[in-house]
């Protein structure tokens, strides 16, 4: 693959990504912003080619699932990756959590730190929010939008916030170098989606089976459907689409398919 194209910003703002991507998997071209508002919404709004990554050192308006908001400041990996598919991607659950994968395998691979996924798409240390993943899909594009909270000062996000998330430093005491951390993430994903677009559903679910830190355990979903009540039930796998399978409580029948529900884990 080639090496990713000079960023339109000058050195020494992104000097340090360009010479860490250079021959990195899956990444052709380097964009990078000191601030914008999303990086996901400049792809979508920009419809830039396969290959290509959005890097920012802050956003102002990043986006969450569900509609909820991103806190990026200052000290994190912001980014969104364009990567053309072979295989239609009827949805992007599945590829959220091979997303989540390779940030979690990038973060202990760079920094040490053991980390689980909060089904679908978060990366947990100590019950802590430490990144996210969120994948867009257009037609046979997928646009892989990271967030992982390396050095960010906590006292820079919400007072509510502060509670529910963590950083690399943080629990470390010390974090890797953001260029270092995303070309780990490339190289961790690159195997992942090669195994995806090969059909090896089965294979994937193994090695996501040991992270998501639901599985095996009491949880209650949500919003189980519009209108639908809460249920509680035990986490029990993954189906070929990346939902979580869970058996209701006292039920008898076939585990529930759970696709875009809030997930509460019950038991520690």
């Amino acid at each position: 693959m080639s090496s990713p194209r000079p960023s339109a910003e000058p050195p020494p703002a992104c000097r340090a990504l360009r010479e860490a991507l250079r021959g990195a998997p899956l990444c052709t071209q380097l964009i990078h912003h000191t601030e914008i508002d999303s990086t996901q919404a400049y792809a979508l709004a920009h419809d830039p080619a396969p290959g290509t990554l959005i890097v920012a050192d802050r956003q102002h308006a990043g986006g969450g699932r569900r509609g909820r908001s991103w806190h990026a400041p200052p000290g994190g990996l912001w980014c969104t990756l364009v990567l053309a598919t072979r295989r239609a991607p009827t949805e992007g659950l599945a590829l959220t959590l091979l997303g989540g994968l390779a940030v979690r395998d990038a973060i202990e691979r760079t920094s040490g730190l053991r980390c689980g996924l909060r089904w679908p798409n978060d990366v947990v240390a100590s019950g802590r929010k430490l990144a996210g993943v969120l994948v867009d899909v257009r037609e046979r594009r997928a646009l892989f939008g990271i967030g992982i909270d390396l050095a960010c000062d906590l006292d820079r996000f919400p007072p509510a916030l502060r509670p529910l998330v963590t950083t690399v430093a943080a629990e470390t005491g010390r974090a890797p170098a953001r260029a270092v951390v995303v070309r780990a993430v490339l190289e961790a994903l690159a195997p992942l989606l090669a195994l995806w677009e090969q059909g090896r559903d089965d294979a994937l679910r193994e090695r996501l089976r040991p992270h998501v830190t639901a599985i095996g355990r009491r949880v209650r979903v949500l919003e189980p459907a519009p209108g639908a009540a809460p249920f509680e039930g035990r986490a029990i796998g993954l189906d070929p689409r990346g939902a979580l399978l869970v058996a209701r409580a006292g039920a008898s029948d076939r585990p529930i398919a759970v696709y875009s529900s809030s997930v509460e884990v019950l038991d520690s």
